[in-house]
């Protein structure tokens, strides 16, 4: 059976959803989103990109 990424129904998270997902505190999660390149700015609001993320994070597990 293939892993299907964990969604929660959004493509945009704001940090606290972010933090969530990851199980990051707030200072971590944020220097994730930056050296992945998943955070965005949309107006004055700062949002991650949960695609980016899972891409991410499938190329982590793949790497093991």
């Amino acid at each position: 059976m293939k892993n299907e990424p964990v969604t929660i129904g959004k493509r945009f998270l704001s940090i606290a959803e972010f933090m969530s997902y990851t199980g990051l505190g707030r200072n971590n999660a944020i220097k994730l989103g930056e050296k992945i390149g998943c955070r965005v700015r949309m107006g004055h609001r700062i949002l991650f990109d949960l695609k980016i993320a899972d891409e991410y994070f499938d190329k982590l597990s793949r790497k093991k």
